[in-house]
Protein backbone atom coordinates (compact mmCIF):
# COMPACT_ATOMS: atom_id res chain seq x y z
CA UNK A 1 0.00 0.00 0.00
CA UNK A 2 1.27 3.33 -0.89
CA UNK A 3 2.19 6.33 1.53
CA UNK A 4 -0.77 8.45 -0.34
CA UNK A 5 -3.04 5.53 0.27
CA UNK A 6 -2.34 4.48 3.91
CA UNK A 7 -2.72 8.02 4.87
CA UNK A 8 -6.22 8.87 3.29
CA UNK A 9 -7.31 6.07 5.13
CA UNK A 10 -5.85 6.51 8.35
CA UNK A 11 -6.96 10.64 7.58
CA UNK A 12 -10.80 9.39 7.05
CA UNK A 13 -10.63 6.86 9.78
CA UNK A 14 -9.26 9.53 12.42
CA UNK A 15 -12.04 11.82 10.87
CA UNK A 16 -14.92 8.48 10.95
CA UNK A 17 -13.39 8.69 15.20
CA UNK A 18 -13.95 11.71 15.40
CA UNK A 19 -17.34 12.47 14.43
CA UNK A 20 -18.40 9.41 16.34
CA UNK A 21 -17.33 10.55 19.27
CA UNK A 22 -19.01 14.13 18.54
CA UNK A 23 -22.53 12.95 17.39
CA UNK A 24 -22.62 9.63 19.88
CA UNK A 25 -19.66 9.35 22.57
CA UNK A 26 -19.98 13.31 24.36
CA UNK A 27 -23.68 13.45 23.55
CA UNK A 28 -24.80 10.80 24.83
CA UNK A 29 -22.24 9.10 27.35
CA UNK A 30 -20.62 12.50 29.04
CA UNK A 31 -24.02 14.08 31.59
CA UNK A 32 -24.11 17.53 31.81
CA UNK A 33 -26.06 19.32 34.24
CA UNK A 34 -27.99 21.83 33.63
CA UNK A 35 -27.10 24.27 36.43
CA UNK A 36 -23.65 24.76 35.10
CA UNK A 37 -22.39 28.17 35.16
CA UNK A 38 -20.67 28.86 31.82
CA UNK A 39 -20.19 26.77 28.58
CA UNK A 40 -16.31 26.61 29.79
CA UNK A 41 -17.61 24.59 32.98
CA UNK A 42 -19.50 22.29 31.29
CA UNK A 43 -18.26 18.61 31.35
CA UNK A 44 -18.66 17.92 27.27
CA UNK A 45 -16.76 21.48 26.99
CA UNK A 46 -12.95 19.69 26.28
CA UNK A 47 -14.19 16.55 25.26
CA UNK A 48 -16.06 18.48 22.62
CA UNK A 49 -12.70 20.72 21.40
CA UNK A 50 -10.77 17.43 21.76
CA UNK A 51 -13.67 15.83 19.45
CA UNK A 52 -12.77 18.89 17.13
CA UNK A 53 -9.40 18.65 17.32
CA UNK A 54 -8.98 15.42 16.13
CA UNK A 55 -11.74 16.08 13.28
CA UNK A 56 -9.40 18.30 11.99
CA UNK A 57 -5.97 16.65 12.14
CA UNK A 58 -8.30 13.69 9.93
CA UNK A 59 -9.42 16.15 8.09
CA UNK A 60 -5.69 18.02 7.15
CA UNK A 61 -4.57 13.99 6.74
CA UNK A 62 -6.81 13.41 3.97
CA UNK A 63 -6.01 16.34 2.70
CA UNK A 64 -2.71 15.96 2.51
CA UNK A 65 -3.22 12.56 1.01
CA UNK A 66 -5.36 13.80 -1.72
CA UNK A 67 -2.68 16.86 -2.61
CA UNK A 68 0.08 14.04 -2.82
CA UNK A 69 1.05 13.58 -6.60
CA UNK A 70 0.42 9.98 -7.70
CA UNK A 71 3.34 7.25 -7.21
CA UNK A 72 4.75 10.52 -4.75
CA UNK A 73 6.08 8.90 -1.53
CA UNK A 74 6.16 10.78 1.51
CA UNK A 75 10.03 12.32 2.30
CA UNK A 76 11.29 9.62 5.21
CA UNK A 77 13.82 10.33 7.72
CA UNK A 78 17.41 10.11 6.19
CA UNK A 79 19.00 7.26 8.15
CA UNK A 80 23.09 6.75 7.60
CA UNK A 81 25.21 3.51 6.92
CA UNK A 82 24.38 0.50 9.60
CA UNK A 83 21.15 2.52 10.92
CA UNK A 84 18.93 -0.15 12.18
CA UNK A 85 15.85 -0.48 14.36
CA UNK A 86 15.81 2.00 17.13
CA UNK A 87 17.43 -0.16 20.09
CA UNK A 88 16.77 2.84 22.53
CA UNK A 89 12.71 2.39 21.99
CA UNK A 90 12.39 -0.50 24.47
CA UNK A 91 14.31 1.87 27.08
CA UNK A 92 12.23 5.14 26.23
CA UNK A 93 8.63 2.60 27.01
CA UNK A 94 10.15 0.98 30.35
CA UNK A 95 11.06 4.67 31.34
CA UNK A 96 7.62 6.05 30.43
CA UNK A 97 6.12 3.23 32.12
CA UNK A 98 7.89 3.33 35.25
CA UNK A 99 7.18 7.28 35.25
CA UNK A 100 3.16 6.96 35.06
CA UNK A 101 3.63 4.17 38.19
CA UNK A 102 5.66 7.02 40.39
CA UNK A 103 3.03 9.92 39.11
CA UNK A 104 0.35 7.55 40.18
CA UNK A 105 2.14 6.51 43.66
CA UNK A 106 3.20 10.37 44.13
CA UNK A 107 -0.19 12.58 43.64
CA UNK A 108 -0.78 11.81 47.48
CA UNK A 109 2.17 13.00 48.82
CA UNK A 110 3.00 16.21 46.13
CA UNK A 111 -0.52 17.01 44.77
CA UNK A 112 -1.42 17.04 41.25
CA UNK A 113 -0.12 20.56 39.95
CA UNK A 114 4.05 19.58 41.41
CA UNK A 115 3.26 15.80 40.28
CA UNK A 116 2.66 16.94 36.90
CA UNK A 117 5.82 19.60 37.01
CA UNK A 118 8.17 16.62 37.49
CA UNK A 119 6.50 14.04 35.25
CA UNK A 120 6.55 16.95 32.65
CA UNK A 121 10.36 17.48 33.41
CA UNK A 122 11.07 13.91 33.73
CA UNK A 123 9.85 13.14 30.37
CA UNK A 124 11.60 16.10 28.47
CA UNK A 125 14.48 13.45 30.07
CA UNK A 126 13.43 10.15 28.88
CA UNK A 127 12.17 11.36 25.44
CA UNK A 128 15.84 14.04 25.08
CA UNK A 129 13.59 16.94 23.76
CA UNK A 130 15.88 19.06 21.27
CA UNK A 131 14.55 22.21 23.54
CA UNK A 132 15.25 21.24 27.42
CA UNK A 133 14.79 24.47 28.70
CA UNK A 134 11.99 25.71 26.84
CA UNK A 135 10.84 21.92 27.79
CA UNK A 136 11.32 22.94 31.74
CA UNK A 137 9.24 26.57 32.02
CA UNK A 138 6.03 24.50 30.25
CA UNK A 139 6.83 21.63 32.44
CA UNK A 140 6.36 24.08 35.51
CA UNK A 141 4.15 27.15 34.24
CA UNK A 142 1.49 25.32 32.56
CA UNK A 143 0.14 22.97 35.55
CA UNK A 144 0.37 26.67 37.69
CA UNK A 145 -1.74 28.12 35.67
CA UNK A 146 -3.81 25.60 35.23
CA UNK A 147 -4.18 24.97 38.70
CA UNK A 148 -5.21 28.64 38.85
CA UNK A 149 -7.89 28.62 36.74
CA UNK A 150 -8.89 25.43 38.14
CA UNK A 151 -9.13 26.54 41.67
CA UNK A 152 -9.76 30.25 41.39
CA UNK A 153 -11.93 30.46 38.25
CA UNK A 154 -13.46 27.60 37.69
CA UNK A 155 -14.09 26.56 41.23
CA UNK A 156 -13.03 22.75 40.28
CA UNK A 157 -10.82 21.85 43.94
CA UNK A 158 -7.61 20.07 42.31
CA UNK A 159 -5.82 17.49 44.29
CA UNK A 160 -3.55 18.72 47.41
CA UNK A 161 -0.13 17.00 48.11
CA UNK A 162 0.71 16.38 52.26
CA UNK A 163 3.68 17.82 51.96
CA UNK A 164 3.34 21.16 49.70
CA UNK A 165 -0.01 22.85 49.71
CA UNK A 166 -1.36 25.69 46.95
CA UNK A 167 -3.10 28.60 48.20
Amino acid sequence: MSTRTHELFLGLLVTGLAGLLLAIAIPYGIVSPKSARSLFLAPTFWPTILGWLLALSGAVMVCRAWMLPDGEEAAAPETGPGDGPDTDSTGHVAAFALLLVVYFLAIPLLGMVWTSALAFAALIAITRSPHPVLGLVCAFVLPLVLYGFFNHVAGVAIPQGQIVRLP
